[in-house]
Parts: C-alpha cells; structure tokens; sequence
C-alpha cells in the first residue's frame, strides 16, 4: 500500500514584524508551521499584557503558538510534533544545541545582514551607523556559535537614505522571497552551505545606553547616520532648556557658519521631496538640516511648526 505523502513540518521561531513576511510565506507555501514566540509581555502605559507581533499574526489566523519562559519546557512537545525543518528570524534567543539538532534536515536562520558582516542582534542599525552602501539578508544553517554557520544564499540592497525601520522592512520582505526560493531545496537537503570567511567577521552588539544623543562636536555624516540608525525607535534626541528632543529625519549639509549646536530656521528639502521648515544646525564639520522632530508628549512636526508654537522668533542652541 502506498503511503501518502508527508506533509512537511516547519517549526518557526519569531518575535517581532520582522518575521512576520517570512512566516506568511511559509503559510502560502502549504506546509504545517507551529510558531514559537517571546511570551507576552506588559506594553502601553497600562502595562497590560499583550502578544508579540508574531504571536497577534500567528494567533489571528489560528495557528498553533508557543511562548515558552524556558525552551526546555516545550522539548518533549517538539520532539513529538517531528518537524522537518526549524527556521528562525529574529526571535530574540540563543538557541541551545538540543533543539537546534531536533529538525530532520536542520535548522536555518534569517539574519539582516550579508554575513559574515554584522553579526549579532543589531545588524540594521550598526550597518546605517557604519555607513556601509550595502545591507542585506542571509539564509544560513545555525550553529552554536552565534550567527556563524554556513551560507545558503544572500541577498543583498542598497541601503542609500533609508532608515532602521525602513531598512528592516524591507529586509524582511527580501528575507520572506529568498526562504521561498530555497525551501525545497531545505527540505530535500540539497541546500548548498558556503563557510564564512573568519576574516570578514564584524560584530553587531546592542546599542550601548547614550548613543541615541546627538552630539553636536561630531561630523553632519554621522550624526544623519545617528538620525537614521536610531528611526524610528527609540529614536535619536537633543535637548532644548533641558527638554528632550526626538529627531525623526535629517539630513547633512556643507557648513552653514553656526557653531556646534547653534540653530536657525531654514527652507531646505526634506528626504521625502517636500519643502518644510527645518532647523540648519552647527557642527564640528558641516551642518545638519532637521526635518522632522518630535519634542517630548507631543506628536512629530516640523522644527518650523515648533517655533511658531513656542512663538521663537530668533535662533536657537541645542544640547
């Protein structure tokens, strides 16, 4: 008697939007998923509990989730269920040898970098930070090192103005087309697995607290990249009379004659086409144009549209 064909089953580890493309995919491709998540966690002024964003999707649609405290909990209930295939994107934890050897042809991972480079939890925003041209997605087979197993395939974008939430949108769009692409191949165990070059190796750790400052002593290249690494959360800040600042979009400028910190208002081009009142402010090494702010409690707005608020007639000097 002939037996029916197996269906494939994909065990799929995510947490935030992010993974979200990627599990979509999965779905559409008719394979069995079963969606491990980051548990709830108190968000929003009321500190209620609420799901991640993987956990809303995947519960939205019926799937079966899990949100384990500890992963060993759930090791027994994933061995019963003998998935295929394990594929991560951005859940949020080290996964230990144990279930990284459960799938039957193994686990993979979607990482927001063209690996080797940026390793770690952050590769979006160190690669806006670093002014690399390039960003891009990796599908690789997971080690217990971090982020150090062999390459399936990559595909790379230019990274031009966007920012980290853009940049990572998009990445995840890529990410979802490429996992497509090689799924069949995952399953059959036919994958290539290309090593990575050692030599090549960047690290991509967490933001350490203070970085999101602008720093007015600084070029305007950087401090734009700051701008743009840090978008559209938390999101980079100055000060003003002691207030908190978020700055959303700017953009660098050639030397303005105004001393680190110093600000007027000026008619410039914002990013996306439209002309708005923008601050022009003093730094070490050229000036930078701020498009888009948003002062503490309030909504974001144009610098121009603070000042008439704050009816401030004269410059300004940010901290």
């Amino acid at each position: 008697m002939r037996r029916e064909a197996h269906q494939p089953r994909i065990l799929f580890m995510g947490t935030p939007a992010y993974a979200v493309p990627a599990l979509s995919a999965l779905i559409t491709a008719g394979v069995a998923v079963r969606v491990v998540t980051q548990p709830d966690r108190p968000r929003g002024r009321a500190h209620r509990l609420q799901p991640s964003v993987v956990g809303a999707w995947a519960g939205e649609r019926g799937l079966t989730v899990d949100k384990p405290e500890r992963l060993a909990d759930f090791r027994a209930v994933w061995e019963a269920w003998e998935p295929d295939l394990l594929v991560t994107a951005a859940y949020g934890r080290i996964l230990p040898p144990w279930l990284l050897a459960l799938p039957k042809r193994g686990a993979y991972n979607l990482h927001a970098s063209l690996l080797p480079r940026w390793r770690g939890a952050n590769p979006v925003r160190w690669a806006i930070w670093s002014g690399d041209a390039f960003s891009g997605v990796t599908l690789m087979r997971m080690e217990p090192e971090l982020d150090a197993g062999p390459i399936v395939a990559q595909r790379p974008v230019r990274v031009e103005e966007l920012n980290a939430g853009e940049l990572e949108a998009l990445l995840a769009e890529l990410g979802a087309t490429l996992l497509t692409q090689w799924l069949e191949a995952l399953l059959a165990g036919t994958a290539p697995l290309v090593p990575q070059d050692p030599a090549g190796v960047t690290l991509a750790p967490k933001f350490a607290a203070g970085m999101e400052r602008l720093d007015w002593s600084g070029s305007a290249e950087q401090e734009a990249r700051r701008v743009r690494s840090m978008a559209p959360e938390p999101g980079a800040y100055t000060t003003w009379q002691g207030k908190r600042i978020k700055v959303l979009e700017a953009h660098p400028l050639p030397a303005a004659g105004l001393g680190p910190g110093q600000a007027r208002l000026g008619r410039d081009l914002g990013r996306h086409g439209r002309e708005e009142d923008s601050w022009v402010v003093g730094l070490r090494d050229g000036s930078l144009s701020l498009d888009l702010i948003q002062p503490a409690g309030r909504r974001p707005m144009t610098p121009g549209a603070f000042c008439r608020g704050q009816r401030l007639t004269e410059g300004v000097t940010l901290a």
